[in-house]
């Protein structure tokens, strides 16, 4: 076994240095929560808010996860 870490995002998706790549995925994260909830705000469907907000979760984990 070999331990990897990964500095960057998903398939080692990465745009400079580690300041740079945590401050662009944390304003990433936070532009995907205002999104995501405004269109939970817009619509109707049950399960629509449902997933939505499901999705709204793992965009404040990964900005929990960024910020920590």
């Amino acid at each position: 076994l070999t331990n990897i870490t990964n500095h960057g995002a998903a398939f080692s998706f990465s745009i400079g240095s580690d300041s740079t790549n945590r401050i662009f995925f944390i304003v990433l994260s936070i532009i995907t929560i205002f999104i995501v909830f405004y269109l939970a705000l817009k619509t109707k469907s049950k399960l629509e808010i449902i997933a939505f907000f499901l999705i709204l979760g793992g965009a404040f984990g990964n900005l929990i996860d960024r910020i920590v």
